[in-house]
């Protein structure tokens, strides 16, 4: 899977002594894919980190370099781990390449280890994938469809971009059309819509599993839709935040989630591509509609 989108939310910190270790976290700082990522590098060790911990809230993710991996490198660890709030993960960059040392940390819970010095796309990689395996997401893809402007089939598209992810992959996929009370979808697709977008996010946010289940509901083989569209049309805009609750529920349970932005808010559109794997453009053949 490639890491070419917006990465969710996190604090990650950073324990090192090794000036070429800070140079490539500090790059990764300005790497738009990290835009809601918080970096926290400190100077010091698997000792540093763990007083640190004592009194501080850990981070979602904590990446300890070290240059001794002995049997006093692991007890600290362990001691460590003590100290950190459950869900915390960790990666450790190590001075040798080790197998069986490899092992014994995954063992131990370890997200992963790697080998100093390291590189920008190698730790980009490494901290990309703990994070998404961390929200349920590291299988899924978000495929987004947007209109140059109404009437060239956009929805049409979206339409059919997930009858075929579902029929040829044979696997489960969702449809949903961001345009809330505006979408056609459900003329096309052949449902009622049952609620708004924003009751759709509420109870994403609240990981409300019996509304969840009643507004998702399968039109084919392996194909649901969100049965959104029941608001009214002067209703207020569905927020980014509200926006990503649902796509932050969603994704875990799809392999794949097609979504059509064309008639979302700019702010909603933005952040659906930032985060999408794949986005189609759908327009009109003509010099118009290629500007």
């Amino acid at each position: 899977m490639s890491f070419n989108a917006l990465l969710p939310s996190a604090k990650i910190a950073v324990f090192t002594q090794d000036n070429q270790t800070k140079d490539v976290m500090a790059s990764l700082d300005g790497d738009w894919r990290f835009a809601r990522v918080e970096f926290d590098i400190q100077i010091g060790d698997v000792e540093t980190a763990t007083t640190h911990y004592e009194s501080e809230r850990s981070p979602d993710l904590l990446i300890i370099q070290t240059k001794d991996i002995g049997e006093g490198f692991l007890a600290q660890l362990e001691k460590l781990a003590e100290r950190c709030q459950q869900g915390t993960d960790c990666v450790v960059i190590g001075p040798v390449n080790d197998v069986p040392l490899y092992r014994q940390l995954t063992q131990m819970g370890i997200s992963d280890y790697m080998v100093a010095p390291i590189e920008h796309d190698d730790i980009l990689s490494t901290i990309a994938s703990a994070l998404l395996v961390k929200h349920g997401q590291q299988d899924s893809q978000l495929i987004t469809v947007l209109g140059t402007k109404g009437g060239v089939g956009a929805t049409s598209i979206a339409q059919l971009t997930a009858e075929g992810l579902s029929q040829r992959a044979g696997q489960k996929t969702l449809l949903l059309d961001a345009a809330g009370a505006w979408s056609t979808l459900p003329v096309w697709m052949g449902y009622e819509p049952r609620v708004s977008l924003k009751e759709l996010a509420m109870a994403a946010q609240k990981k409300d599993e019996d509304t969840l289940e009643r507004i998702i509901v399968t039109v084919k083989d392996h194909l649901s839709v969100a049965s959104t569209g029941a608001q009214k049309l002067m209703d207020s805009e569905l927020t980014t935040e509200e926006f990503e609750a649902i796509l932050n529920y969603v994704m875990p349970r799809f392999p794949y989630v097609v979504v059509d932005v064309s008639s979302a808010s700019a702010d909603i559109r933005k952040l659906a591509i930032q985060r999408a794997e794949k986005t189609l453009i759908v327009t009109e053949p003509n010099i118009g509609g290629l500007r």
